[in-house]
C-alpha cells in the first residue's frame, strides 16, 4: 500500500514466528523484512490502510485467537490489542470516504461475511459488535474491500462456498 505519510510504498505480513512484520521501498530497494514491536501471534495476511482522518498507519490481522488485532503507526508502532469478535480467515480493511469510518471484513465462524467500523467523526470509536453481512456458509476464505471514488461507493468482493 501507499503511505502518504511517509511517502512509501509498504508491505506486511505474517513471519515465521507468528509476528507481523514490514518491508518498504526506499525509491531504489524494498528494505528487509522488520518486526512490527508488540503485539500477540498472527496468522494469514495482514492488511494495511492509511486512515486520512488521523494521519497514521492501521494494519488489521488475524490473531491466532480467531480475534481482529489492530497494530497503527503515528510515528512509532503500536498494538491496540484485540478488537474482538471470531474470525477464521484474514481481514480487507478500507478508508469509506462517504462514510468517514475505517471498515474492516472479515469471515466469521459461520462462515458468513461480517463488518467492524471506525467512526472518524463526532464520538470517535469502534461499532460495539459486528454486523453480520450474509447468511452463514456462504463465504469462503478470499474477499477484498475496496472504495470506488467514481461512484462513492464501497464495494466488498468475496469468494462463495
Amino acid at each position: 500500500m501507499y503511505n502518504p505519510a511517509s511517502g512509501h510504498l509498504e508491505v506486511y505480513g505474517t513471519g515465521t514466528d507468528g509476528k507481523l512484520e514490514e518491508s518498504y521501498y526506499t525509491g531504489t530497494k524494498w528494505t528487509a523484512w522488520n518486526p512490527v514491536d508488540g503485539g500477540g501471534s498472527i496468522t494469514g495476511v495482514p492488511d494495511a490502510v492509511y486512515d486520512p482522518i488521523t494521519k497514521s498507519l492501521e494494519v488489521y490481522a488475524a490473531g491466532t485467537d480467531h480475534t481482529l488485532q489492530e497494530y497503527y503507526w503515528d510515528g512509532s508502532w503500536h498494538h491496540n490489542g484485540s478488537l474482538g469478535g471470531s474470525i477464521t480467515a484474514s481481514p480487507s480493511a478500507v478508508y469509506n470516504r462517504a462514510s468517514g469510518n475505517l471498515e474492516v471484513y472479515a469471515r466469521g465462524t459461520g462462515g458468513n461475511l461480517q463488518e467492524k467500523f471506525y467512526h472518524g467523526t463526532g464520538t470517535p470509536g469502534w461499532s460495539k459488535n459486528w454486523q453480520i453481512l450474509s447468511k452463514p456458509g456462504t463465504i469462503a476464505n478470499s474477499r477484498s474491500a475496496v472504495y470506488d471514488p467514481i461512484d462513492n461507493t464501497l464495494e466488498v468482493y468475496t469468494a462463495g462456498t
